[in-house]
């Protein structure tokens, strides 16, 4: 097929496709979307690992790949902060690549690493949209330490500065809109596109073959966390939490948490030290295709995340797995979060902060299994009403094309939204 004439939307994430996907799962439909929609994408990332498991994707032909000369390893802490930063700091040639092609009609950046875009828009002069999943500098900084404050304040200046510099910003959760609104963005240039869900991956099954291969009884109820074991997921207060139970519910749960990461180590000595060892199972990481698995044998999804403002801006996507899984989730209540979740209707929230409300919220879940179940039910509809990935990726479409629009575009008929 002749692709001379068909227009070119580069898409930057320092994940090769088959991760991306993993991260945001509309991105992968998004790209089919973009091909039918007559567009060429190049997609430029780290390059793939040669273990990876690319069983779940499927490139499509509309898709250039470009990548860049290292890996990355997700699940080695040290491999992807440092990647990272490389990533911010390749920028400049990125935008040597992006320069030699004149099709390139917009950039967009899927992943929501700070600066690497607004140094794109810089170097290039070409249409550039953020997407904005996290607020990772302050995942980083904020509310650590009084000088880490300072940092996260002026750091924080300049990001506000990028966003107000690039064309779009395609924000995660209303509240993350409201920020970016409040720090002074221009609201004609934001348009809020949610996390998404694979809801035919993540999906009910039975669950019983986990269970019994860790030795969890059918009377136990089997809380999970699963995701990247960090200090923002607040799994230290969780512990805490966990060690105030009274008898009878320690007697009747247990902890599964599923991951790896920078704080595993103290976690494990913490939960020892609190007498919780023989209550938490630690699997480390699992095969993406066997986490559907996973979460289905678990009774009650924790998607749990620490006090850090930057969390009110997400729901999580392990919070939309439990969903589609058809779990109830005992979830913290910050701001996005508790927009999604329904007290009684789809789980229960609590203050990360309140241990007496988390233990009642936890009780009601464990004692009343038909309301349990019936929360999940209500759950898996949600996920397929508003998150599943498809929907999703078709609102990334139209966000996106339209930020990407202007009545000087010269290819304005792709790029207008049907």
């Amino acid at each position: 097929m002749n692709r001379l004439n068909e227009p070119k939307l580069c898409i930057l994430h320092r994940y090769p496709i088959s991760q991306a996907a993993e991260t945001n799962p509309s991105l992968y439909d998004f790209l089919k979307v973009l091909a039918t929609h007559g567009f060429v994408v190049k997609f430029v990332s780290f390059r793939e690992s040669k273990t990876a498991d690319k069983s779940h994707v499927q490139i499509p032909s509309n898709v250039e790949l470009i990548s860049l000369p290292f890996t990355l390893r997700r699940s080695r802490p040290l491999d992807k902060y440092l990647k990272s930063m490389l990533f911010v700091l390749l920028a400049p040639y990125i935008a040597r690549v992006l320069n030699k092609d004149e099709r390139i009609v917009g950039v967009y950046c899927d992943d929501s690493l700070p600066f690497y875009g607004y140094l794109i828009k810089k170097l290039t002069n070409k249409k550039v949209v953020l997407r904005l999943g996290d607020l990772q500098t302050g995942y980083i900084l904020s509310g650590r330490s009084m000088i880490h404050d300072v940092v996260f304040k002026l750091l924080h200046s300049f990001e506000v500065h990028t966003w107000k510099s690039v064309d779009g910003l395609a924000t995660i959760s209303r509240p993350f809109e409201d920020y970016v609104k409040w720090s002074g963005v221009n609201p004609d240039k934001i348009v809020t596109i949610p996390e998404s869900v694979d809801t035919e991956t993540f999906r009910p099954m039975e669950g019983a073959e986990i269970r019994s291969k860790f030795g969890i009884p059918q009377n136990c109820v089997l809380l999970m966390f699963h995701g990247v074991i960090e200090p923002l997921k607040g799994l230290g207060t969780l512990l805490d939490i966990l060690s105030k139970l009274d008898a009878d519910m320690q007697a009747r749960v247990k902890l599964m948490i599923i991951g790896n990461g920078a704080s595993l180590k103290n976690l494990e000595k913490k939960a020892s030290d609190l007498g919780l060892a023989n209550k938490i199972i630690w699997t480390g990481w699992v095969p993406f295709a066997m986490i559907t698995q996973f979460l289905n044998a678990c009774d009650i999804g924790i998607p749990m995340r620490s006090g850090n403002f930057a969390n009110n801006f997400v729901v999580t996507l392990a919070l939309l797995q439990y969903w589609a899984c058809g779990k109830p989730v005992l979830a913290p209540r910050m701001k996005a979060i508790a927009d999604a979740v329904r007290d009684g209707e789809n789980g229960e929230t609590f203050d990360p902060e309140n241990a007496q409300e988390f233990c009642a919220k936890l009780k009601l879940l464990v004692t009343e299994k038909r309301s349990r179940l019936r929360q999940g039910a209500e759950g898996r509809r949600l996920a397929l009403k508003s998150f599943d990935k498809s929907i999703v990726a078709q609102e990334l479409y139209h966000g996106v094309t339209r930020l990407l629009s202007t009545e000087k575009q010269t290819n304005q008929s792709l790029l207008d939204s049907d």
